[in-house]
């Protein structure tokens, strides 16, 4: 008799049990659950930094060359040669061959009184007009030369040329360097140049001054 009223009281306890559980349930399943709120994030993704690029040594430009200062050179000119004013008429003026024309003394100026002065061999009035070599028949041919006196402590060879000017004499009246040497060297050419003596140019038979040019080679003895 116990074990049955134990066993109905069990039975009584499950039903009861079931009961609740099934109340239970139905409840819950006729509410809904609340909403949930939620925000998404998003993670910051980390910038990754360009690679360091090492830049190329700076090209050195060349030092730009200062500007030039005004320097001013001074220049040593040449003294001009002083013309002597000799009182006469000039290769310019009218001449005559008249022998009742006036005689007057050959000189480059009329403009002053009469003076003692004669020209020189080497003034320019003085110098003979050479005349255009094509003109020339027979050119002058040296009859004389002077010997060359080699200067001092001079180890140089070559040739001095120069322009001569042979008047109808067949003297060297003027000569100038054209292609020289060096300085002493050239003095000597031209000292020695005015001591030669030429067979005058002529046009036919008549003789004329004219301008040529002549060659003076120096050589050392021995060689």
């Amino acid at each position: 008799m116990t074990s049955y009223l134990y066993s109905l009281l069990l039975h009584a306890t499950l039903a009861a049990v079931v009961a609740v559980v099934a109340r239970l349930s139905s409840t819950s399943s006729s509410r809904q659950p609340p909403p949930i709120k939620f925000k998404v994030i998003d993670k910051p993704v980390a910038k990754k930094a360009p690679p360091k690029v090492t830049p190329p040594p700076p090209v050195k430009k060349p030092n730009k060359p200062l500007p030039p200062k005004n320097i001013k050179k001074t220049v040593k000119k040449k003294p001009k040669k002083k013309i002597r004013k000799v009182f006469g008429v000039s290769k310019k003026s009218l001449t005559s061959t008249r022998g009742n024309a006036p005689a007057v003394k050959r000189g480059n100026t009329i403009a002053t009184a009469v003076t003692p002065k004669k020209l020189r061999q080497d003034d320019a009035e003085e110098l003979p007009l050479p005349t255009a070599e094509y003109l020339v028949t027979a050119m002058p041919v040296v009859i004389a030369e002077a010997q060359l006196t080699y200067p001092q402590g001079m180890q140089l060879e070559g040739t001095v040329v120069l322009s001569v000017l042979i008047d109808a004499q067949g003297r060297v009246r003027a000569a100038r360097i054209i292609e020289g040497l060096a300085r002493a060297m050239d003095a000597e050419a031209l000292r020695a140049i005015k001591k030669y003596r030429f067979s005058p140019a002529k046009i036919e038979d008549t003789p004329v001054a004219v301008r040529i040019r002549y060659a003076i080679k120096f050589v050392l003895e021995g060689n």
